[in-house]
């Protein structure tokens, strides 16, 4: 690697190293003077991934910029830890992931794909020469860094599998890549930072609590469609925030609350709507997934899961005093009783 994908690619031993050898403390970073242009670059990545824009990428010409982009990523970091929230984690490791991807795919048209293995890696990957240009990865890591994509290609029952490897084409691997990271980078937050350093960042946190507000506030549960939405179960009202707070909810939770939609008279487009606020949306595949579900494309029209089944995923959230009895088994029993209810206390009202 080149001194330049230390910041490029910060999450790697090498850039670690490099890292160490600058002996610049967090404490530092957070708050000497000499670091105010770090302070400003770093908040500008965490600025972008809450407003699920992309990071402006620096031109990394000489040694200066190149530790003022590898410390920025480091004071991010911090900034996201000092919240430590589910959401503001997902928002920047999908940000930040995104631009490692776009480095990954200069190094490959640049004939540096020694590089981009590395980077593979770095990450644990099990990789190996496949035929003509493509490659070879164990079926383990395949599965873990697909199962969040959408689209038929992705499964495996569609690869021509071998021995336990799986055939990719290297924009494939990409891809796949980018998961790796973002999973990586999902994992190592948040970190613990002592009240002296949070203190140091009180004005750049107020900015991000600021906006971070702002987008939740703009997607939190609201009614959707004609359904009520104050008769929801807890479990779904859940799912349904987190993708309108632009949080990416589990595999599960997504083709719950799909079901569960639909089985209160939602259509296609108003569920695919529902997603649009992920942070890493694609309405295509969104559409796909969710034409399968509907049994449009499928042939078969899903049922919402029960709620032993949802308790079994560990998507069963907050239960509440009606949840806990004995014959509240569905989602879609709690959402008609819920309403029943709401119902008879406005008769009841004066």
């Amino acid at each position: 690697m080149e001194r330049r994908d230390v910041a490029r690619y910060p999450f790697t031993e090498v850039a670690r190293r490099y890292l160490k050898e600058l002996k610049i403390s967090p404490k530092e970073i957070a708050g000497d003077v000499l670091y105010a242009g770090v302070r400003r670059r770093g908040l500008d990545r965490v600025i972008a991934a809450v407003k699920g824009e992309r990071i402006k990428r620096p031109s990394l010409r000489g040694e200066e910029e190149v530790i003022r982009e590898l410390l920025s990523f480091v004071y991010g970091r911090m900034l996201v830890s000092a919240f430590a929230e589910p959401y503001l984690i997902q928002w920047h490791s999908h940000t930040e992931s995104e631009l490692v991807e776009r480095y990954m795919w200069e190094d490959s048209r640049d004939g540096r794909w020694d590089v981009v293995m590395e980077v593979a890696g770095e990450l644990g990957l099990k990789l190996k020469d496949g035929p003509s240009e493509e490659l070879l990865i164990h079926f383990a890591d395949y599965l873990r860094l697909s199962s969040g994509l959408s689209g038929k290609e992705w499964r495996l029952a569609n690869r021509a599998l071998n021995g336990g490897w799986v055939r990719v084409r290297r924009e494939e691997l990409l891809r796949l890549l980018k998961e790796g990271v973002k999973e990586h980078y999902r994992s190592t937050l948040p970190i613990a930072l002592p009240t002296s350093i949070l203190e140091e960042m009180e004005d750049d946190l107020k900015v991000v609590k600021e906006l971070a507000e702002e987008r939740r506030a703009k997607y939190k549960a609201r009614p959707v469609g004609k359904v009520e939405i104050e008769c929801f179960p807890p479990c779904m009202k859940r799912i349904l925030a987190m993708l309108q707070g632009g949080e990416n909810p589990p595999h599960h939770a997504r083709f719950a609350i799909t079901t569960f939609l639909h089985a209160l008279g939602m259509g296609e487009e108003e569920i695919i709507r529902a997603f649009s606020s992920t942070p890493d949306f694609d309405e295509n595949m969104a559409r796909y997934q969710v034409r399968h579900i509907l049994g449009i494309t499928s042939g078969t029209e899903y049922s919402t899961p029960e709620c032993a089944t949802m308790i079994s995923y560990n998507i069963c959230y907050d239960p509440d005093d009606l949840c806990k009895r004995d014959w509240m088994r569905h989602p879609l029993t709690y959402y008609r009783v819920k309403c029943k209810k709401g119902s008879k206390s406005s008769e009841a009202s004066p």
